[in-house]
């Protein structure tokens, strides 16, 4: 990413005090910075702590330019403050503007459960001379999507980008920044199923990421989605298609993932063989299935990856 606060100013409707700098990167963490004075620190308030009381820590290592909501009492002659009213939503603006530029395709994952593992497995299957941005880790919140978004170079042909909601009303804004090509809907559970009326309002919120989609990628198996996805303009693949019967793995939600990637690739032209041979070459991540050995014979089953109780149900029903 490439632009001037004046730019951003612009682009987030907010107010340029001081220098008019060139920003190529954005933290929300005064410790991490890569660029220096080429970064600009987004001071986002959370529940327990506010990002304007580290501008002056940020400012210290090296950061010149800054995305507040509030005008700073100390204003440095060489550094450039973009004041807007609400840092995170700007971020999303900013990252939406970087979506419209960018010119490869673009691919959601979405779902309760395996959205990483989804993600990554995709990426890591993608056919020699393909050059893809994936989102780190599981950014995937409302600040990490955008994040993620604002990562991108620009020369890119596939961006895969992991997006998690809690919440109904949720999505929409992740899908204003995202607005994916392909949207792939791992699975839909009890995650969070207090915060929403039913299931089927669950599944309708996850699959607004697919309403200006163009391929849907889902497990027919899963009967709820699979009604849902029906109603859908987008062309719907069944990753149940694309099944390995030789698949090493034993875990329908790695078998799953495993498809995913395979329909993902096929879907957008790559050459089917090739693409089964790289997926199943695919191993699972740390704390992923992973299989020790315990004590007196007893073997230790580490899926801690997932930090969910209905994941380790699954995994140990396996």
């Amino acid at each position: 990413m490439k632009y001037t606060l004046s730019q951003i100013a612009t682009l987030c409707s907010g107010q340029l005090i001081g220098a008019d700098r060139t920003v190529e990167e954005v933290t929300v963490d005064s410790r991490n910075y890569t660029y220096g004075e080429r970064s600009m620190m987004a001071a986002i308030r959370g529940r327990n702590h506010d990002g304007h009381d580290f501008i002056e820590a940020a400012y210290a290592h090296g950061v010149r330019s800054f995305l507040v909501s509030r005008k700073p009492e100390m204003i440095h002659e060489e550094a450039g403050y973009v004041v807007v009213e609400d840092t995170l939503a700007a971020l999303q603006r900013l990252a939406a503007d970087r979506r419209a530029q960018f010119e490869g395709r673009v691919v959601a994952v979405t779902g309760s459960t395996d959205k990483t593992l989804t993600k990554e497995w995709c990426a890591q299957s993608a056919p020699d001379g393909v050059k893809i941005f994936r989102s780190p880790k599981s950014y995937n919140s409302q600040l990490g999507v955008a994040l993620s978004l604002l990562m991108i170079e620009g020369d890119e042909q596939v961006a895969i980008v992991e997006a998690g909601i809690s919440h109904p009303d949720q999505m929409a804004r992740l899908e204003e920044m995202i607005r994916p090509d392909v949207a792939i809907i791992t699975n839909i559970g009890e995650q969070h199923a207090e915060n929403f009326a039913s299931l089927d309002a669950k599944i309708a919120e996850k699959l607004v990421i697919a309403r200006r989609a163009t391929i849907v990628i889902y497990d027919g198996a899963i009967e709820p989605i699979a009604q849902a996805v029906a109603q859908l303009t987008a062309t719907k693949i069944d990753c149940r298609a694309f099944a390995d019967p030789a698949s090493n793995h034993r875990d329908r939600s790695l078998q799953r993932s495993a498809e995913m990637a395979a329909a993902l690739w096929c879907s957008i032209g790559c050459d089917s063989q090739d693409v089964q041979q790289r997926v199943s070459a695919l191993r699972p991540m740390a704390m992923r299935m992973e299989l020790k050995e315990g004590v007196n014979g007893s073997i230790i089953l580490n899926d801690s990856s997932n930090a969910d109780v209905n994941s380790l149900a699954i995994a140990l029903d396996a």
